[in-house]
């Protein structure tokens, strides 16, 4: 579907909730593609991982607690932390392994917990 561009831009100044609206969500769109370029630019697959697994903490965690774990809300595999990376999920669950026995992150299926301060140490 095409639109004409005055018409659009007219709709924009007769409607500015709408104008803010589409902003705010192209920003994040921005914001969020940033992160992920920033992530698949890391050398290695481990530091990929770890600021994927902060970033994801940060936007889709339950806020911490007392022992600095931050439950990540959405449901996410070893596949889908690969995809997002362009790691393969081999790779992924090596790396998840090694940082699961030094205490940086809990996961258990579909569930993952990053243990904030641990874990910007590595970053």
């Amino acid at each position: 579907y095409v639109v004409n561009r005055q018409e659009l831009l007219d709709f924009f100044s007769e409607n500015p909730d709408v104008l803010m609206h589409v902003t705010k969500d192209i920003a994040s769109k921005l914001s969020e593609l940033t992160e992920k370029l920033t992530a698949t630019e890391k050398p290695k697959a481990s530091e990929k991982i770890v600021y994927m697994l902060s970033i994801l903490a940060k936007r889709f965690g339950d806020g911490g607690d007392a022992d600095d774990k931050t439950q990540i809300t959405v449901p996410l595999t070893q596949q889908d932390i690969a995809n997002l990376l362009g790691l393969t999920r081999e790779t992924v669950a090596t790396e998840l392994k090694k940082l699961k026995d030094k205490g940086y992150v809990y996961y258990d299926k579909w569930q993952f917990v990053v243990y904030t301060e641990k874990i910007l140490e590595l970053m």
